[in-house]
Order: structure tokens, then sequence, then C-alpha cells
């Protein structure tokens, strides 16, 4: 077995590796590599971060996929790695193959964070020193039943000018905004927390990449860093429904996300979609 970074040569054999693996992604499993590493969206993302195991015959039997993120903390920022898709073919996870990645990784990159762990892997990266920093919970909100009909009709994924340009009014006002009309955020929404960069590079890279489609919205008349919220539709158990993908406000204003929450609901009702999910770190009320 050897673990090791992997390198350009192995990409077409990366590539048959994760249709493989996750063949529930179908079509899917392509756009997201091209989108994760061969984006000219983001030209800083290529596929030598990635860990991989292969056995002695050169096949791949292991991967911890990752892709270059910045993030503030205690007033400084630095460079990190998101990582995601770990897995072991389960004929050899017997032979510790998860663990010699994971050692691998350690050993090799400084600044890694991940997140939706299935229990087997978070046992065991926690047994080899990685910390639990946080929890993400799900929320779901079904907007009206009466929808749920329209939402077997709708399409998957639904293209930005699908959603309303304007939503809400006075202080509450947001406007869905193109490409062109981005911002570029250089300082964290918040100082006393780990907090992932959003400035105009990831912004581009993240939502107005080709294959997915996102609807933008930020606050009007917000100044310095403004609130704003990033939104998609996807099939829930048959249904499309509205996710609340991303969004950034100042955490000592609460009211600013129920702020978020009851627009992107609001943008719900219009668009006649029955649910609206999404996932959060902060403490239900």
């Amino acid at each position: 077995m050897n673990v090791h970074f992997q390198n350009r040569e192995e990409d077409k054999k990366f590539i048959a590796f994760n249709e493989t693996i996750f063949p529930e992604r179908g079509e899917l499993n392509r756009k997201l590599t091209d989108f994760r590493y061969f984006n000219p969206m983001n030209p800083k993302s290529d596929t030598s971060g990635n860990v991989v195991a292969t056995d002695d015959d050169g096949k791949l039997i292991g991967q911890a996929l990752y892709h270059k993120t910045d993030f503030f903390f205690d007033g400084n920022r630095a460079s990190s790695e998101w990582g995601f898709d770990f897995f072991v073919v389960p004929e050899r996870r017997n032979d510790l193959v998860g663990v010699h990645i994971l050692q691998y990784v350690k050993a090799n990159k400084p600044n890694v964070f991940a997140a939706g762990l299935g229990e087997k892997a978070l046992k065991l990266q926690k047994m080899l020193g990685y910390n639990v920093i946080g929890y993400l919970k799900k929320y779901v909100k079904i907007i009206h039943p009466f929808f749920l009909p329209f939402g077997l009709l709708r399409a998957t994924n639904l293209k930005s000018g699908s959603y309303p340009k304007i939503i809400g009014k006075g202080e509450s006002l947001f406007e869905r905004i193109s490409l062109d009309e981005l911002w570029n955020s250089e300082s964290p929404y918040n100082e006393n927390l780990i907090e992932f960069a959003r400035d105009e590079s990831f912004l581009k890279w993240r939502f107005y990449s080709k294959n997915f489609n996102y609807a933008v919205y930020r606050q009007v008349g917000s100044s310095g860093n403004p609130i704003y919220f990033a939104l998609r539709t996807v099939k829930i158990k048959g249904i499309t429904g509205l996710v609340l993908v991303d969004f950034r406000y100042d955490v000592k204003k609460p009211e600013q996300f129920s702020l978020i929450v009851s627009s992107a609901k609001k943008i719900a009702t219009k668009m006649w979609l029955p649910i609206l999910v999404t996932a959060s770190s902060h403490k239900s009320s």
C-alpha cells in the first residue's frame, strides 16, 4: 500500500474511482469534480492536495479529498483546506487504510477542516487527535402543505433568473445580485469566531460556476461587509425544496439571522416551493 498526494497522472483514474464508489451521484460525479478541481473560476484548486491510497498494483483503494480555503481567527487570516469524501473500499477497511490516510494528512497538512462525518469516520479521526470544534444542525421548515404538489413537478436545480429580484422592504430589503455586483470582503464578519473567508474570488467560484445554479442576495444599503445569503433548489424525497446554503451576518445581532431566514421563507413562498432547509452551528431558541 502506498499513501501519497495525488499526482496529475492519476486524474483519470481518480475520476473513474469516484464514479465507482459514488454511483448514486450519476452524472453529478463529473460535474462535482470539474467544479472542484478543473474550474477556471478557481485556478488555485487542483487535485494535488488530495491524499490517496493505492495497492501494490497502483489501484486506488482510498481517498481523502481537499480544496483550499482561508479562515479568520483572532483577527488573523490563515490558509487551510476543507476535507470531504473520505472513503476506503470496503474490502480494505480492515487493513487500516483509513488510519494510514489520516495519519498522512495530519503529518502533511497544518490546517484542515471537515463537516458531516459519519460515525465511524468521526470516531477514527478523534482517536488520531483531530478535534471537534462545533456541531451543525439541520433545520427543515414546511412552508405550506398546499405547495407540495407543485414541488413534485418543479425542476431540481432552478436557474437564478427564476428567483425574485427583490424581496422585503425598508431595512429588510434584499436584492439578488449578479456576478458583476459582487463585493470583496477582506476582513471577517465576526472577530471572535473561526470564520471562513468570503472574499470575491471565493464567492465567484462557489456561486457562479457553471453546472450549479445559485441565487445570491445582499441586503440593500449594507455598509462594510454586507449581510448576504445564498440559495439553491434540490430534490428532497422527490420534492423540489429551497436550501439556504450560505450566509454571513454579525452574530452579536441575532435579529439579522432572523431576517435572513424570514427572507428565505418569503422567497420560497413566492416560488411556490414547499420546503426550506438550512444548517447552522448556532443554538436554536
